[in-house]
């Protein structure tokens, strides 16, 4: 009987030091930190894919309904914003984003956003 209750202890222990391990692994693959240029360079390797983003948000269009919004780098690399209202106060701020990339029926490259955060 006691030699039971060990190995059920054990195999506890063994089980939920498994679906610790397998969370901390998911949830760091989820989303790792990119470069917009990369992204753009590599398409295949990210869409379908959860990914963090640095860049400056800037919009294009009239503010209402015809905005578009982007994430950009210093170097002018941009991919469109899709997924929340965001915050028209946030436009010329630099941001860190979370999101998914995804295709447009067009082929262009878009991050549908879960997060963002502005960076001081």
């Amino acid at each position: 009987m006691r030699v039971r209750n060990v190995l059920i202890i054990i195999g506890v222990l063994i089980a939920l030091t498994l679906a610790i391990l397998y969370a901390l692994y998911y949830f760091t693959a989820l989303s790792q930190e990119v470069t917009i240029k990369d992204v753009l360079a590599n398409p295949e390797k990210y869409v379908n894919k959860t990914v963090t983003l640095r860049g400056k948000l800037t919009a294009r269009g009239t503010q209402g309904f015809g905005m578009l919004f982007f994430v950009t780098d210093e170097e002018g690399n941009e991919i469109e914003i899709l997924g929340r209202a965001l915050d028209p106060l946030l436009v010329d701020k630099w941001v860190v984003l979370r999101g998914e990339i995804q295709r447009s029926p067009s082929g262009e490259l878009r991050i549908f956003v879960e997060e963002i955060k502005l960076l001081k």
